[in-house]
């Protein structure tokens, strides 16, 4: 019996498993338009739009920084998924009018951070309360 073909198999795939980067990347992308599943450690946001565009024809121009690197799972619709991917840019989303599910999302720039989120200012003027 030749016992040298499984054993330089074995020797191969040991050699893969040792020598592969620690910081190996993991992509999924699956569900429906209506449900998206996004799944990535350590993904480029680059790549993860392109699968996004493959499967579900979401398109985002232009395209963000290639060094950004996505971590997480998404679950929701385009909107909700694109909100939680696209943290820190302005973004605007447009949907196909022609009855298909195409989507546009449209890249403004990156969010300027507010000093206090969530604080309205009050007003400069003081209101007119009318007559007393």
């Amino acid at each position: 019996m030749n016992l040298r073909a499984p054993l330089s198999s074995i020797v191969t795939l040991w050699a893969l498993i040792a020598f592969q980067s620690p910081a190996s990347c993991r992509l999924l992308v699956g569900g429906t338009h209506d449900n998206i599943i996004v799944e990535a450690e350590e993904e480029p946001l680059t790549d993860v739009l392109a699968a996004l565009q493959a499967k579900f024809d979401v398109r985002v121009k232009p395209a963000p920084r290639p060094d950004i690197k996505v971590n997480g799972h998404f679950v929701g619709s385009v909107t909700e998924v694109m909100k939680r991917l696209l943290v820190g840019y302005d973004f605007v989303l447009a949907k196909a009018q022609n009855g298909s599910d195409s989507t546009e999302v449209f890249l403004l720039g990156r969010s300027k951070p507010s000093a206090m989120p969530g604080f309205i200012q009050p007003p400069v003027q003081p209101r007119f309360d009318g007559f007393k």
